[in-house]
């Protein structure tokens, strides 16, 4: 039987970093345009909150007005837009070895740019909403709680994933992380069994840690906080099949155990000054110079446009 880690195939995300940009839907294994649109569509046409929504757009109301009264229903509101622009994960010291002098002086300052913009989008925030949120930064015992409640949504993560349990990773995740781990569950052949398993304790490190205000209608005080942890650990993954299956195919599970760093992202959003409780947002993975490029680029053609 196949050794593949079916878990390990969901990450990473994409690594467009400006909101509403239509390639960074968190965990995506395949691009937007590859989305099989008929199940969109009757996924749409069941929901009674875009019914309710398509029915104002059909009596003939101004857009303004639509979007207005759309986002009086927090259910409207997005928990899935990418990751803040600024998130920047430092890289190990393997790749950077690879740098000429002149890439790693350049990687560096970006690198030292970020985290003082990222202190300053949160301190406005903060600001913006009341002394919210934490910014960890500063307090060992906040940082070592919150890398505490990091490891076990990890954990929590892909123990429900191997368990099937789509019910639990509803509850943990943001929605576009949710409906790709229950899509994978949902393709899982018949079957099929797994467990898996962490050997000790895994260690966890803030990498990144950036807040951004959401401008929606009604909304004042909104937006959202993302953390990026960096996690090492060694895992093992039990792939095997049902007790049934086992015996009409008389065939034993095979156990893969790997050394795994990964870069896990939670996020918690600021809904008119309240919090809400933490979300895995997905995974990603640290900065290259390729995509600093590529995110400075797309920025560039944002604003150029919203200045034309």
């Amino acid at each position: 039987m196949s050794t593949h880690l079916p878990i390990r195939s969901l990450r990473p995300l994409h690594r467009q970093c400006l909101p509403f940009s239509p390639s960074q839907r968190a965990f995506s294994t395949t691009p937007t345009v590859e989305r099989n649109l008929s199940s969109t569509r009757k996924a749409r046409q069941s929901d009674p909150v875009t019914i309710a929504v398509a029915t104002r757009y059909q009596r003939g109301k101004a857009s303004s007005s639509q979007n207005e009264e759309q986002f009086r229903d927090v259910r409207n509101l997005p928990d899935d837009i990418g990751l803040v622009p600024g998130t920047f994960v430092h890289a190990p010291m393997f790749p950077l070895t690879r740098f000429s002098l002149k890439d790693r002086i350049w990687y560096e300052w970006k690198w030292i740019r970020a985290r003082l913009t990222s202190w300053y989008q949160l301190r406005r925030f903060r600001q913006e909403i009341g002394g919210k949120p934490n910014m960890f930064w500063f307090s060992r015992k906040d940082r070592r709680l919150l890398s505490q409640d990091a490891i076990l949504k990890y954990k929590a993560l892909y123990e429900s994933f191997a368990k099937a349990d789509s019910k639990t990773i509803s509850a943990l995740c943001a929605s576009g992380v949710a409906k790709e781990f229950q899509t994978r569950i949902a393709s899982r052949p018949a079957g099929v069994r797994m467990q898996w398993d962490v050997q000790g304790e895994p260690s966890c490190k803030i990498v990144s840690n950036i807040a951004m205000p959401l401008e929606l209608p009604g909304y004042e005080s909104t937006g959202v906080h993302q953390v990026v942890f960096r996690i090492q650990s060694k895992q093992t993954l039990k792939l095997g099949e049902s007790e049934e299956s086992r015996k009409k195919n008389d065939q034993d599970s095979a156990t893969t155990s790997s050394d795994i760093v990964e870069y896990f992202v939670l996020q918690k959003q600021f809904i008119r000054g309240r919090a809400k409780g933490w979300k895995v947002f997905g995974f990603t993975d640290f900065s290259t110079l390729k995509s600093i490029e590529e995110t400075e680029e797309y920025a560039r053609k944002v604003n150029a446009y919203q200045a034309a």
